[in-house]
Formats: structure tokens, C-alpha cells, sequence
């Protein structure tokens, strides 16, 4: 056998469907040692009109192969206990085995028989015993969750059992002695967490969803199934519907749908679908991404004129998205001062095109080498599961892009990995139309370069006094759904001056006014107590206020086209007073007038 095979490693991408033809020649081989990528051996297959998981079908093709029964061995890692789960006729042999291998002790009951011993000396009794030249019958020995019996080093903390069992394997990879035995080494476990001097040396396979053909044939076995033959789908979600709504599922995810309907009788919505694809992502990214229920945002609405015109930009996008539409944006930032909405901007998005929305957070991890793991696993669901995925605070993920927020100087260089594999993710324009990702930023300036020139800049501004008024009226309704508010009412117009004169956020109005229900022990909120509040509210700091017109101009700035101002299609914009002064008559920028304040305006602002 080539010496090539142990040493280079070969990724090799399947579906089930095709597992078991690949498995073929590597049987007759002889010893191999292989891992499968943890998900795989989880899976449920259609073997024989049966439902089978493939390790169940990499037992039967070795069987098939070597055209004899086969003793078959797991190792568990638990308390490191070996068992053997076999037909009672192969009891006799398995027995024999162990104890010509020195393995003693070994407890039988019927056909299962259990050895609680040190998972290291089972490996190195193997080699033992192929370099004394004894004959070793034709033997498959599958370890479950094999990273955590070799797991990187730095993962370990270099303990001196692991590095011992590291060396172990690595005997047993590379003995040729070994090799010419009819013996295969089924390793299952997450590559990425096992010490990559051994997926170096052995093949790696990885296996992909199962194509809509695959998932269709796993449904109809369903049908022929004890267990599954009574479950039922919800009226307009017929089989094929239901295979095309569970791509890029887990089968075993689909499994638990079928099995759940057979047992309580009920039939699997369409909501059952999303929810269960939810819980799969969540668990898959290891919490990185974290679903955002919209429902709440079905009921906002985005009012005023400045935030219409920027919503307007950014639902065109959605849109698109929501259509497939290959010209979708990829990376879109919506950049602007803090409290006036933006995130909530992408929530009712979501919301009004039917999207699922994700919360992409830190995939940072304190462990070496861990923070691109999860950030590679991450953008590869991302890829996967079509919808929103948004990142507030996007510029914190971008080292070195703005001195006193970046840290990616500061944490061993996590940022700037994260930022490496979120840049991949982005340049992938085969993805357009599949999933937008959204960042918000107060520091539009902070996201330059490649990044810059990849994303779509939607500029959230500050609401005029008409604006203000429009959402204040919105929302104190939404607080009081049995107010009638009358917004030309003097007291609540004066209220609405007052909160704009004092340049407090539309975040804080509302939270304000939340505050002063409770603390007046007021059951309505009437124009009276808007005003009161208003009154009581302290003005905002300078240095807010300077934070916020920086936010507003580097947001400006970095839009590079007029069609995602407020004021692109409307001559008689009723501009803010702050940023009046920076915009020709035209609609255009006043550039050098912007740089020179922005400037200034750095020394004190803290965005």
C-alpha cells in the first residue's frame, strides 16, 4: 500500500447516498484509519427499505467486502469502557481475540460483552500484537467522539495522558506491521477539535446534506417504518414539499419530526419545520448565532421621514432577498448615531418579508485556535440556512479599523481571525440572493477597506422635529393602546420641542416615558405627563451630543451614493439643523466641510 495514503491527507466531500460506495475499495484494502466528521455517523440512511444510521451501513458494506463475519468493536469514551454489542454466535470469537491479545477479564453476558480498560491499552495491544506477527481476524473497531481522546493539545493544556495516548495513535497510524492485517479503524468525532497531527496522517471524510432525491427516499422509508408510519403532514405540505422545506436539515432532525407526529398523532406544520431548523443552527454554532423572534416587530412600524426614507433602502434589499434575486446585496451596514432605530429597522424586515433573522455574536474563544474553528463552523451554516444574519457593534469585529474600539491587538489575535473567515464569507458572490448579513455601527469609518468597498452604507440619521413628533406618537400608543393622542395638542407639541431641543435619542423618549408612568403611578400617559417628562429629562452632554453629529457625518461619508440619503427624491427635506450646514442645495456632500468637522469632532466624541 502506498505510504502516500497515511501522510497526505485527503478531504473527501459525499452524501450518504454515496458512502457506501466510497467505503469499498478502502475495505479491501486492508488497515486504514479514517475519520468521519461527527454529524455523520449520526445520520439516518435508506438501506435496504430500512432506516439505518451509517455506521449500521459501513458494518454491513465490511462485511459484504471481505466476504466474512467480522468482529466489530466500539469504544466508547465514557469511563473508557469497551463494548461490544454482537450477535451471541460471535461471542466465542470476540472472547478469543481479547485474550490472545491480552486483553483479560473480559465479562460476558449473552451477546454483549463489556471491558472496562484504558481505551490507550486496547491500541497498543493491537500494534503488539501485528508486530509479533500474529494474525489478527478481520476487525472493525469504531471510536465514537474520538476528539475527545485525542483533542488538540492546546485544548488539553499539553496534559502528559493525552500527549501519551497522541503517541499511541500516531504508533498505530504509522506501524507497517499493522497495515497488512484486515483491520479498519472507524474514527468518528468533530475534526476540527482533534490534534491536527493525527488528521494529517489519516483520510477525513466529510459527508454533505442529503440532496432532495435522498431526503425524498428517506421520506417514503419512513412510510414502510414501525415506528414512523403513522405521522402525519399539515393540510398543503405534501412529501416532496416537505423534503424541499427540510433541505440542509439534519435526517436525524427530520427523524425527530416524524417520529414526534407518529407518536402524538398531531400533524408537522410548517412552524414545526422552522422551529426545529432554528434549534439546529443554534446548537450547530455552538450558541454563536442566536435566532430573533420578529413577531413582536410585525406591529412597529418604521415613521418619520428621515427613517422611512432609510428603511425604504434597506426593504428593497430584503426583498430581493426574499425573491432569490442574485443582485442582492451580500453585506449591508446601517450606519448612524446610537438610539435611533437601527436594529429595529432590521427586525421589522425581517419581520414584514417573512425572514428568519440570526444574531450573529462573538465566536471569540479564550482556547488557541478555537475562535477560527467556531468562526469557520459558523459561516458555513451561514451559507447553508438562507435568511438575515445581523452583527450590531459590527465595527468591534474589525481589528485595527478604528484605534479605540478595535481590539484586535489586544486578544491574541481572535479578531482578527474572526474577521479573516467573515471576509471570505463575504466575498462569496455565489451567495447573492441567498442571505443578507447586516451590520450596525455608530463608526461608519471604522469599516474601511475590503470591507468597506464589499458592503451597501445605509445611513440612519437623526429625525427631524416632525419626525420626532410622528414617533413619539407611535410609540406612546403602543404604551397606552387605549390613549388618544392628539398630536397638535400644544402641551404635546411643547413636550416634542423640548426632547429635540435637548437631543435626547427617540431610545431614551421611550424609555423615559416608561419611567414616569411608574414613578407618578400614572395609569394613562396623557399629553400632561409627556410634557412632565420631557421637562425632568436632563439634557444631553456635550459630549453626546458631539458623538452623535460624528456618528451622523462619517455615516454621510461613508455612502457612496445619493440614493441612500433621506432626502434623494425630495427637494423640500426638512434636514436636521446639525447637518443643514454640510448639504449642498443640490442634495450633494460638502466633503472637505464634513472632514474638517469630523475631525474636530473626534477629539471628544465617544461612539
Amino acid at each position: 500500500m502506498p505510504e502516500t495514503i497515511w501522510y497526505k491527507r485527503l478531504d473527501t466531500k459525499m452524501t450518504p447516498k454515496s458512502f457506501n460506495s466510497v467505503l469499498t475499495g478502502r475495505f479491501k484494502a486492508g488497515s486504514h484509519c479514517d475519520l468521519f466528521n461527527r454529524i455523520n455517523l449520526n445520520e439516518l440512511t435508506k438501506h435496504n427499505n430500512k432506516l439505518r444510521t451509517l455506521e449500521h451501513v459501513v458494518c454491513e458494506t465490511f462485511k459484504r467486502e471481505l466476504g466474512m463475519d467480522c468482529i466489530q468493536i466500539t469504544l466508547n469514551r465514557g469511563l473508557q469502557v469497551l463494548t461490544h454489542v454482537l450477535d451471541s454466535k460471535e461471542a466465542d470469537k470476540i472472547l478469543k481475540l481479547l485474550r490472545d491479545l491480552g486483553i483479560q477479564n473480559t465479562i460476558s453476558n449473552g451477546n454483549q460483552i463489556s471491558r472496562y480498560e484504558n481505551i490507550q491499552v486496547i491500541f497498543s495491544k493491537f500494534v503488539e500484537a501485528a508486530e509479533q506477527g500474529k494474525e489478527i481476524p478481520p476487525l472493525l473497531v469504531i471510536v465514537r467522539d474520538f476528539q475527545y481522546i485525542i483533542p488538540i493539545l492546546e485544548r488539553s493544556g499539553a496534559n502528559e495522558a493525552v500527549v501519551s495516548m497522541l503517541q499511541t495513535v500516531e504508533h498505530l497510524i504509522a506501524s507497517y506491521s499493522f497495515r497488512s492485517q484486515k483491520v479498519y479503524f472507524l474514527f468518528q468525532g468533530d475534526d476540527t477539535l482533534v490534534d491536527p497531527q493525527i488528521t494529517r496522517a489519516i483520510r477525513v471524510f466529510h459527508a454533505l446534506p442529503p440532496n432532495f432525491e435522498e431526503r425524498t427516499e428517506l421520506i417514503d422509508t419512513f412510510d414502510k417504518t414501525k415506528a414512523h408510519a403513522e405521522f402525519k403532514l399539515a393540510t398543503g405540505i405534501t412529501k416532496k414539499r416537505f423534503a424541499n422545506l427540510t433541505m440542509n436539515m439534519s435526517n436525524r432532525a427530520v427523524e425527530e419530526l416524524v417520529f414526534s407526529s407518529a407518536r402524538s398523532k398531531e400533524p408537522i406544520a410548517v412552524v414545526d419545520i422552522v422551529e426545529k431548523k432554528i434549534d439546529e443552527v443554534k446548537r450547530q454554532s455552538e450558541g454563536v448565532l442566536t435566532f430573533v423572534d420578529t413577531n413582536h416587530a410585525k406591529k412597529i412600524e418604521i415613521v418619520g421621514r428621515t427613517a422611512k426614507a432609510s428603511a425604504e433602502v434597506l426593504y428593497q434589499q430584503i426583498e430581493q432577498l426574499a425573491d432569490g434575486n442574485p443582485s442582492t446585496q451580500l453585506f449591508i451596514v446601517l450606519c448612524g448615531p446610537p438610539g435611533i432605530g437601527k436594529t429595529m429597522m432590521v427586525k421589522c424586515g425581517a419581520a414584514k418579508y417573512g425572514l428568519n433573522l440570526f444574531e450573529h455574536g462573538s465566536a471569540k474563544d479564550p482556547l488557541v485556535g478555537a475562535t477560527a474553528r467556531k468562526a469557520k463552523l459558523v459561516t458555513e451554516l451561514i451559507r447553508a440556512n438562507p435568511g438575515i444574519y445581523q452583527k450590531d457593534e459590527i465595527d468591534l469585529s474589525l481589528p485595527g479599523a478604528n484605534r479605540k474600539r478595535a481590539m484586535g491587538s489586544l486578544d491574541g489575535g481572535a479578531s482578527a481571525e474572526e474577521a479573516s473567515v467573515l471576509y471570505d464569507l463575504l466575498s462569496d458572490e455565489k451567495y447573492r440572493g441567498r442571505f443578507i448579513y447586516i451590520g450596525c455601527t455608530n463608526v461608519a469609518e471604522a469599516i474601511s477597506g475590503a470591507f468597506g468597498d464589499r458592503a451597501l452604507f445605509i445611513p440612519v440619521l437623526r429625525p427631524n422635529e416632525s419626525d420626532l413628533s410622528e414617533i413619539i406618537t407611535f410609540f406612546v400608543r403602543r404604551i397606552d393602546h387605549e390613549l388618544t393622542l392628539d398630536p397638535t395638542d400644544s402641551k404635546f407639541k411643547e413636550a416634542v420641542h423640548v426632547f429635540f431641543e435637548k437631543e435626547i435619542s427617540p431610545r431614551s423618549i421611550i424609555n423615559k416615558l416608561h419611567l414616569s408612568k411608574v414613578h407618578y403611578d400614572a395609569t394613562r400617559l396623557t399629553e400632561d405627563l409627556i410634557l412632565r417628562t420631557a421637562l425632568d429629562a436632563n439634557e444631553t452632554s456635550e459630549q453626546f451630543k458631539a458623538s452623535a453629529l460624528y456618528a451622523e457625518l462619517t455615516a454621510l461619508l461613508a455612502a457612496d451614493t445619493r440614493a441612500t440619503f433621506p432626502w434623494k427624491d425630495d427637494p423640500n427635506f426638512p434636514f436636521h439643523p446639525k447637518i443643514s450646514s454640510f448639504v449642498n442645495n443640490d442634495g450633494s456632500l460638502r466633503t472637505s466641510e464634513i472632514q474638517a468637522k469630523i475631525k474636530e469632532l473626534s477629539v471628544v466624541a465617544n461612539v
